[in-house]
């Protein structure tokens, strides 16, 4: 049963102009930015729940990863929409769900440290041995000073390989295009790991970018919205509406399915602590 979800005449203007007008509507920041978007306030007295699955609530919103499985919700939804829209809480206590212009980009991340999950905006070069690596390691080192490769050829290390210039010029030219944004080797400049557990390339992930200081259809008439332009918009409402009601249905059913209980953890922590001298 739909609690946020309504049926709307997609034939009828006057019908979806009045449902986007009627919408109810929250800040998309501060309230001194004045900037709305359609919403739906989420508090917990406020979403159809009994006394006692109030109660259980509360207990649950502040036990930890509380709302990973509410977060995979929204994320369905931004996917849904290609990343143009999201859902996001805002309010003093996070009681609204609030419809968010946003989009993917790239992080530009290059590589990633397999042992602490340090992102690295480094590739990790192709293995390389002898001359290769010889060469490679000096034109990373002189931070590919010369633009004309001949320039090389005057760099110790590589003058001192016994090979002739024209096979220098010819491994420099392979290996240069390779080697731009890139390191010899993949140890973590954070934790230090290197080998198996060291950094590994990565595809760059996508991350979410939101614009909370942007209103959606803030002080709109519709009167000069075309059909397909007012269907469109009903479109989108109507599946941030469906996404609350998902969202609400996932959180009721977390209150059957989980209980809080405490626990004791042990976290490891690293101290610097003195230490007497060995004495010689």
């Amino acid at each position: 049963m739909s609690f946020f979800a309504k049926t709307v005449d997609r034939r009828s203007r006057k019908a979806m102009t009045a449902f986007l007008m009627d919408h109810f509507r929250y800040d998309t920041m501060n309230s001194w930015n004045r900037s709305t978007s359609y919403a739906h306030c989420v508090k917990v007295h406020r979403i159809g729940l009994s006394r006692e699955q109030q109660d259980a609530a509360f207990k649950l919103l502040g036990a930890e990863g509380a709302m990973d499985e509410v977060d995979l919700a929204i994320h369905s939804f931004t996917n849904s929409m290609n990343g143009a829209y999201t859902i996001g809480f805002n309010g003093r206590s996070s009681g609204y769900l609030v419809l968010y212009h946003s989009r993917y980009t790239s992080s530009e991340h290059k590589s990633r440290c397999l042992s602490c999950g340090q992102l690295n905006f480094k590739r990790v070069a192709a293995p390389l041995a002898d001359a290769e690596k010889v060469m490679a390691e000096e034109m990373i080192r002189s931070g590919f000073f010369f633009e004309v490769n001949q320039g090389y050829l005057r760099l110790p290390a590589i003058n001192a390989i016994d090979l002739p210039d024209a096979d220098k010029l010819a491994m420099i030219a392979k290996l240069k295009p390779g080697l731009k944004d890139a390191t010899i080797g993949n140890k973590c400049g954070r934790c230090g790991a290197e080998g198996e557990r060291g950094r590994v390339n990565i595809t760059p992930p996508r991350q979410l970018d939101t614009w909370p200081g942007r209103d959606i259809d803030q002080g709109e008439d519709f009167s000069e919205w075309s059909m397909e332009q007012l269907r469109s918009r009903v479109d989108l409402v109507c599946a941030f509406d469906r996404a609350c009601d998902e969202i609400r249905d996932v959180f009721i059913g977390m209150l059957t399915e989980y209980e809080p209980v405490e626990k004791t953890v042990m976290v490891p922590k690293t101290v610097t602590v003195l230490e007497r001298r060995a004495q010689s």
